[in-house]
């Protein structure tokens, strides 16, 4: 298989750190009722929430509208709580059909504590799967490169091998250009079909690309599609909803960018002065040990065969941290 581009292989960064306290389980039960484990939802993906010590995010797509919820417990507790998920039209294209992405929110859970959910419409349930909240200590991160290809399958071995070596990892962080053109839908439902086993186990943290800002006739667009799969923490500006985020995890925090300037100027002209203030902002307000910056792009200057290419997030993809 050809990819376009691809680093020589995703790694996984260990963080030793350390976290602070806990808090209690709210959620509301619903009423029993005989199921049927039938239910297969599409591309179910967990996401890593602002605090992850006591939040979570799941995602998942169905082929009809319905009311849809998670469910949730702490694993070898029988009690259920259940939190319902909203929905959202998404149009398919390439081959791919209507859907509808729903979204649930798990709040108040327990600090360094193994759960398992399962998602829920009617009678019908899907199988449990796993999640674990932070517990505020050393963690490991797999981190992922550009995936976006024209077939998955060698990315799918790729991503999947460097999971299995690191089954003690607490999340995933995909550096942008997660597919090669944003608005096909038939290339998201690949990635997400060769990162199953994964994102619906530990949280992502995604980030845009500039392939994430393609059309279907390769011309710069609106990350429309990107912003429908992925319901990031809140960064408190409307206009720019998952563009950028934050969150922590153990004694570290994450600022997430979205380096995407040129192209995406005809629709943001201002994302750059507004996302450049609001990073000063959040990075002030953390009292976390570490800042780690997390960008598609990077803000270095290059000079290649005499030519200095001096826009602003003119590199690769970035990892920047400091004390």
């Amino acid at each position: 298989m050809a990819y376009k581009k691809i680093m020589a292989a995703a790694f996984a960064v260990t963080l030793f750190l350390a976290g602070c306290a806990g808090s209690t389980d709210k959620g509301t039960s619903q009423a029993a009722v005989p199921l049927k484990e039938t239910m297969n939802p599409i591309s179910v993906r967990q996401l890593v929430a602002a605090d992850n010590e006591h939040n979570r995010t799941i995602m998942f797509q169905l082929l009809k509208s319905v009311e849809a919820f998670v469910e949730y417990r702490e694993k070898g507790n029988d009690r259920i709580f259940s939190v319902s998920a909203k929905g959202a039209a998404l149009k398919g294209n390439n081959g791919i059909t209507d859907s509808y992405i729903y979204t649930a929110e798990l709040t108040d859970l327990k600090k360094g504590t193994a759960y398992e959910y399962r998602t829920r419409t009617g009678n019908t349930v899907s199988g449990w799967m796993d999640f674990r909240t932070d517990d505020g200590g050393a963690f490991k991160a797999v981190i992922y490169p550009d995936s976006q290809s024209a077939d998955y399958t060698g990315w799918s071995k790729l991503a999947t091998k460097a999971y299995e070596l690191n089954k003690d990892a607490a999340l995933f962080i995909s550096m942008g250009d997660l597919v090669d053109n944003g608005q096909d839908e038939y290339q998201w439902q690949a990635w997400m079909r060769s990162m199953k086993g994964i994102m619906d186990t530990i949280p992502g943290a995604v980030m845009k690309g500039n392939h994430e800002d393609y059309s279907l006739d390769w011309k710069m667009a609106k990350p429309d599609r990107y912003l429908a799969h992925f319901h990031l923490p809140n960064n408190g500006d409307a206009d720019y909803k998952d563009h950028f985020y934050s969150f922590d995890w153990g004694d570290v925090h994450f600022t997430v960018l979205d380096t995407q300037l040129n192209e995406l100027k005809e629709w943001y002209p201002d994302l750059f002065e507004r996302e450049k203030k609001w990073a000063a902002d959040d990075l002030a307000r953390t009292d976390k040990k570490w800042k780690v910056v997390l960008m598609h792009k990077d803000p270095l200057q290059y000079a290649f065969a005499g030519r200095e290419r001096r826009r602003i997030f003119s590199g690769r993809t970035g990892i920047y941290a400091c004390l």
